[in-house]
């Protein structure tokens, strides 16, 4: 401002002063008038140029100053009239991705076991009600009140979503479900974990696993719960049927259920492994087999001492198979199966530290021990896991893992399974299935959740698009579903049509043996192949459900093998005056079942219709 304050005024000055003669400076000599005009054009000059190099506001020469366009006015937020959590539970998600949500809970949770009891006159003022049933719907309305109140369902009060890309092709996705943070922590808030802590159970996981998943979760709370409301509910039969059930699984284990599920340490979860090491064949529909890696199953009990081990190795003490090996710490027991199937099935039981596994071989067994002894690798060590794991939360109350590997695999198979249902590989119904399987591509997640003070929060890494992990269960379900009423459909549809097309080919080979009869003394023919005169091609031989129909298109008189045909000749040596040929069984489809009898009318095998 000071600058072009100084340029406007010196010159205007100095402009003035030149064109009236009055020297600027305080000698006597007075200037020259071309002097004067250089003096001018160079101040005009600067002037044009606004003196301090800043870019004048001026348009061109002559042209009119253009007014600054009018800014629309800034449109003031609206605030809610009812409290949210939007700020508590957008807080924590991801702005800016491909899915963003924020669904407020309170008006319909809030309150939610006083507006169920609401319906408790609604439902006793109906009529023909006896004093017993009135009493039953008075107490199975306490019962699922108080279940409601001391769930903790109540205090939810917003769930949020997000998704966004951290990089092309890998995204972030977090699911957010708040708690009113002025109600007491109860019911599912502590059921499936406190509050976050390490994931040790990562550290057990081979390399080769494909899916994994753990989380706390605590079965003794959840089993007293239930015997606590049936002991107040006063239900008589419900109260006898959990004191059965209490005595059955003594009876078997010599514990109390509340016994077995007190040992439990409050944690489990199961992993699969596919090893690429040992390869295994499945049998597909066609009759040929697939190649794939041989799987494997644990599944992994956090307990507090050894009472369902002890249990399973009395139970299993009087078997001569049983292999037993306590070395190290580690308890094991393993009981080959000698069954005829593709893959090693050695059911294993151990007991190391804190933990308690059930393994489908005892090789896996000892792979997931040397891992968590560090002497093999384990997944964390994978470039997989490690791009997946990089920035989530290092602890946190369960987590679930699914390696791209087994999506390959899983869409291997049901690539191979459809592409080979015999006599569908074009047809409708398959390529429907086909196209909805190519909707889920292959992915693999990280998910990591918690427990925390305002609610759940959950962490996964991906390469799924978050977007469409929601969108394409809505589109695949009903696509499914609408897949799954019209198969069965179409392929009883087909069926029929194939064996009315079967009952066709019947009745003209008995008009066949019947014209056969008459030009050969009444005497039906010795053979099948001896109609070909009166049969106009052998396709007619084939029934419509053989496997070999598709080799009809270039089926001939010249080429065809009476053993190719679909039907059997019962009865031979019948000549028209033959007593009783009505009722004799002249040809049979051996697919179908249906029957050409000696007067050439055909009966329909279950329905005995002509």
């Amino acid at each position: 401002m000071f600058c072009e304050t100084l340029s406007f005024s010196s010159v205007s000055s100095y402009a003035f002063l030149v064109q009236t003669g009055i020297p600027m400076n305080h000698h006597p000599e007075p200037q020259s008038a071309s002097s004067r005009f250089v003096v001018a054009a160079v101040l005009t000059l600067l002037l044009a140029g606004n003196g301090c190099g800043k870019k004048s506001e001026q348009g061109p020469q002559n042209a009119p100053v253009t007014a600054p366009s009018p800014q629309p006015p800034t449109k003031a937020a609206v605030a809610s009239a009812e409290k949210t959590s939007f700020n508590e539970v957008t807080a924590q998600l991801d702005p800016g991705g491909s899915l963003y949500g924020y669904l407020s809970t309170s008006q319909w949770l809030e309150g939610l076991s006083d507006r169920i009891n609401g319906w408790r006159a609604a439902v006793l003022s109906l009529p023909n009600l006896g004093d017993g049933e009135k009493s039953n719907i008075n107490k199975a309305f306490d019962l699922v009140t108080r279940l409601v109140r001391n769930s903790g369902v109540e205090s939810i009060n917003g769930v949020g979503v997000s998704g966004i890309a951290l990089e092309k092709g890998f995204y972030q996705t977090k699911l957010v479900v708040g708690r009113d943070a002025n109600s007491a922590p109860g019911g599912i808030w502590t059921v499936f974990g406190r509050a976050p802590r390490p994931l040790h159970e990562l550290d057990w996981l081979p390399a080769d696993t494909v899916w994994a998943a753990f989380s706390d979760v605590d079965l003794d709370a959840i089993w007293n719960t239930v015997i606590k409301e049936v002991d107040q509910a006063g239900f008589p039969e419900a109260k006898a049927g959990l004191e059965q059930l209490n005595g059955v699984i003594q009876a078997a284990t010599g514990k109390k259920l509340d016994e077995l599920l007190g040992s439990l340490g409050g944690q489990c979860g199961a992993f699969l492994t596919l090893n690429e090491a040992n390869k295994i064949n499945i049998p597909l529909p066609d009759g040929q087999t697939l190649e794939v890696p041989e799987p494997g199953l644990v599944v992994v009990l956090k307990v507090k001492d050894d009472t369902i081990f002890d249990w399973i190795d009395r139970t299993l003490k009087d078997n001569p198979q049983v292999i037993k090996s306590d070395e190290g710490g580690l308890r094991m027991r393993t009981m080959p199966i000698p069954l005829p199937l593709p893959v090693a099935l050695r059911p294993t039981l151990a007991r190391q530290g804190d933990y308690l596994f059930i393994a489908s071989n005892d090789e896996l067994m000892k792979k997931m021990i040397a891992v968590k002894a560090g002497k093999g690798n384990g997944l964390k060590t994978t470039a997989e896991f490690k791009r997946l794991a990089q920035g989530m939360p290092p602890d946190g109350n369960s987590f679930n893992f699914v390696g791209q590997r087994l999506s390959d695999t899983v869409q291997q198979i049901q690539k191979s399974i459809l592409g080979r249902m015999q006599g569908q590989g074009n047809e409708m119904p398959t390529v429907l299935m086909q196209r909805i399987y190519s909707l889920n591509q292959p992915t693999s997640s990280f998910v990591v959740g918690r427990s925390t003070a305002q609610g759940w929060v959950t962490v996964g890494h991906g390469t799924q698009q978050p977007a469409n992990a929601v969108v394409l269960p809505l589109v695949i379900a009903p696509t499914a579903v609408l897949a799954g009423l019209t198969l069965p459909a179409l392929a009883k549809a087909k069926e029929k049509a194939q064996s009315i097309s079967c009952v066709n080919n019947l009745k003209q080979m008995g008009l066949a043996a019947r014209v056969y009869a008459t030009d050969h003394n009444d005497a039906y023919p010795p053979d099948i192949l001896s109609m070909k005169n009166e049969l106009t091609t052998p396709k007619i031989l084939i029934c419509p459900n053989d496997p070999n129909h598709k080799a009809t298109a270039t089926l001939t008189w010249d080429n065809f093998d009476p053993s190719q045909s679909s039907y059997e000749y019962v009865t031979r040596g019948l000549t028209e005056s033959t007593p009783g040929v009505e009722n004799k069984v002249l040809f049979r489809c051996r697919i179908h079942g249906h029957t050409c009898l000696g007067d050439g009318h055909v009966e329909q095998k279950n329905s005995r219709v002509r």
